[in-house]
């Protein structure tokens, strides 16, 4: 998709994204897959601080799933919008 359907997508759900914070884990991850950025602009990437939720997290999560939501519970973040089931059931708990 490019940013401009990302937009579009988003501003369908009533998303209207000023950025997007990921943490440097997950960026570089979606970097080594080769994963398309459409929406590049807006992300702002961080240094996880918390390790030991991270580590915790990562025992039944992957890298990423798991820096993200530690990144996501020690920011008090709006959402987190997770690409896989496992961390979207995981997030819930």
């Amino acid at each position: 998709m490019t940013s401009k359907s990302w937009r579009k997508t988003l501003s369908r759900w009533g998303i209207f994204l000023i950025e997007i914070i990921i943490p440097k884990g997950v960026y570089k991850e979606l970097r080594q897959e080769g994963k398309e950025f459409p929406l590049e602009e807006w992300i702002k990437v961080k240094e996880l601080k918390d390790r030991d939720l991270f580590k915790a997290l990562r025992l039944s999560l992957d890298y990423g799933e798991g820096a993200a939501i530690a990144f996501y519970l020690e920011n008090g973040m709006d959402f987190l919008l997770p690409d896989d089931k496992e961390a979207r059931s995981g997030g819930m708990k």
